[in-house]
């Protein structure tokens, strides 16, 4: 079994190695696909991981339905008689977690939600995403929409999804990107709502919510998620509202000329 192993681990490295390209203008490096593998109770860990991200407890060799999460900017770490969390993945977390793409539901940048050391690019809707790795020591930052260098804690961001119920969460404090988590596993991707706009949850609900556009006057608006729809904003019942319309087949909108021109 060790044999076999090392040898998937020498295929999986000769693999990255032969796709990997650098990407300087953002410290990072383009990386190929992965999948978390979780291992059984041994009989001696009091806690094995459960994901990159959290753990369970063990009872001998019995698992126990419970998921603690490491919180924010940790990660579970494999050891000798308990798996523990820690701010820096073991290499094995490291090799089982690079991103996986997902398909973009708009155009731009993305973090990932599992990894802050990982952000994806979307150059097409309804395409896959281009996974990149930050470099060593640095971390993506939604803020400048590039990697900075780690210097606490606080600077890697993740989504950690509740067991139970399906919901949207917010992508840390920030009220622009948000995850949809399914109640089960981790979350696989993280949306964004379009400039001018941010995510309010339902009145009704903690769990849903939707993206608010807030229109800066009277007029059409261009949809930065989508070059294909636009804004359209107007008074009615003496508020300022909007409707979110589809340009024609083969045409985008023009933000100088505020109307939908062919490509």
């Amino acid at each position: 079994m060790q044999w076999y192993l090392a040898l998937t681990f020498i295929a999986i490295a000769l693999l990255c190695e032969d796709t990997l390209s650098q990407l300087d203008s953002f410290n990072s490096t383009a990386l190929s696909t992965r999948a978390f593998v979780k291992k059984d109770c041994d009989g001696v860990k009091t806690y094995i991981c459960d994901s990159c991200t959290s753990r369970r407890p063990c009872f001998g060799t019995q698992e126990i339905e419970t998921t603690f999460s490491c919180g924010t900017g940790f990660y579970c770490i494999e050891g000798t008689t308990a798996d523990r969390c820690g701010p820096t993945p073991s290499e094995a977390c490291v090799i089982s977690t690079e991103s996986t793409s997902f398909t973009c539901s708009a155009t731009g940048i993305f973090p990932d939600p599992n990894n802050c050391n990982y952000y994806h690019v979307c150059l097409a809707i309804s395409e896959s995403s281009t996974v990149y790795r930050c470099a060593p020591g640095y971390v993506f930052d939604i803020v400048t929409s590039s990697c900075i260098r780690q210097v606490s804690v606080s600077n890697c961001v993740t989504v950690t999804c509740p067991v139970g119920a399906p919901r949207y969460v917010l992508y840390g404090t920030s009220r622009v990107y948000y995850a949809v988590c399914n109640g089960v596993s981790l979350p696989t991707q993280v949306l964004r709502c379009p400039n001018g706009a941010l995510f309010m949850y339902f009145s009704s609900s903690t769990l849903f919510g939707e993206c608010v556009y807030t229109c800066s006057g009277q007029g059409n608006y261009a949809n930065s998620n989508n070059p294909s729809s636009y804004f359209q904003c107007y008074i009615s019942n003496g508020r300022l509202v909007y409707n979110e319309l589809d340009c024609p087949s083969g045409t985008v909108f023009n933000q100088t000329l505020r109307y939908c021109t062919r490509q």
